[in-house]
């Protein structure tokens, strides 16, 4: 065995560019371990069914496979070269066993891949450190107008305000009820004399004025006369004393009630 081969202990190696003939397929790696002579094939949308698994024209006997991994014998004591590994005729990838060569220049970057699918939501993160104070926001829209809330309780005495101004006078109010009788006073005193009076009329002539006392005496005899024979005369008796009568001459003459019971 050359000496190159001898100092590769079972490490295993790889890495080409598939050629992705087979429709829907890729070989997307592909590693060779030869302490346990197993050769490793990554991909996606492999073969269904067992297939042939070929490397530089030794076709391999399949372990196991998959639609995505296949696990192929080797053959002891493979030289370090690069071999072409072909799976099904239509999957193509190159393979290199032995000492990793040199890194070769930087390829060209290639197109950007489709969208992953969505990764599972990650734990939250411990908490940053206090950021500096935002901007004041504008002031938002009112908001709806609240339940109404209890009465609370009273509050402390105010002090007295000021006497407020003079109020406008007051409609007329209705009359009042008649009031109770007063109790009569007591007599005032005497008034002054008062101014003597105008003197009167021309009085008619004396035999005129005779006459007509001579006819009020007669009217007064008269009735005189029938109330003395009438029954209450007894008691005008008792209780008049005397009977003032005016003669012709304007005198007055006292006559005792006594003397008109009897005609005298």
């Amino acid at each position: 065995m050359p000496t190159t081969l001898q100092r590769f202990l079972p490490v295993m190696l790889l890495i080409a560019v598939s050629t992705p003939a087979y429709a829907g397929g890729r070989i997307l790696r592909a590693d060779v371990d030869l302490a346990s002579e197993l050769l490793f094939i990554n991909g996606q949308e492999l073969p269904k069914k067992e297939t042939a698994v070929v490397l530089g024209g030794t076709r391999l006997e399949v372990v196991s496979f998959s639609r995505t991994d296949i696990v192929a014998k080797v053959p002891s004591g493979l030289a370090p070269a690069t071999y072409l590994l072909s799976v099904a005729d239509d999957l193509h990838f190159a393979v290199s066993i032995g000492d990793t060569g040199p890194a070769g220049p930087q390829g060209p970057k290639g197109d950007t891949g489709p969208a992953g699918l969505q990764g599972l939501k990650g734990d939250t993160g411990p908490q940053g450190p206090q950021g500096l104070q935002g901007l004041k926001g504008d002031t938002g829209p009112a908001g709806p107008q609240g339940l109404k809330g209890d009465t609370g309780p009273q509050g402390l005495q105010g002090l007295k305000g000021d006497t407020g101004p003079q109020g406008l006078q007051g409609l007329k109010g209705d009359t009042g009820p008649q009031g109770l009788q007063g109790l009569t006073g007591e007599t005032g005193p005497a008034g002054p004399q008062g101014l003597k009076g105008d003197t009167g009329p021309q009085g008619p002539p004396v035999a005129t004025l005779f006459q007509r006392c001579r006819d009020v005496s007669r009217a007064l005899v008269g009735a005189v006369c029938e109330f003395r024979r009438g029954p209450r005369a007894a008691a005008l008796r008792a209780a008049v004393g005397h009977v003032w009568i005016v003669t012709a001459s304007h005198h007055e003459v006292s006559v005792p009630s006594s003397s008109l019971a009897t005609g005298r």
